[in-house]
């Protein structure tokens, strides 16, 4: 991206700020945020890194890692 000189879409470079706490205003707060950025930038390319084993992901029900916008 910064070879191509490519701008980021949203002011949000990871999604686990949308993961935590999915029942409170704040995170429902971010996601409605986070798509409303992304549908007016409209990029060309969104990178989806799978498999990652760098996030580890608590067992709560709190916890979601499905995003479904």
């Amino acid at each position: 991206m910064q070879i191509a000189k490519a701008k980021l879409a949203t002011r949000f470079l990871y999604d686990i700020n949308f993961c935590y706490h999915v029942d409170r205003a704040y995170a429902q707060r971010l996601r409605r945020e986070f798509i409303a950025e992304l549908s007016d930038a409209r990029p060309a390319f969104i990178v989806d890194v799978l498999g990652s084993s760098r996030h580890r992901w608590p067992k709560s029900s709190n916890t979601n890692r499905e995003f479904p916008n």
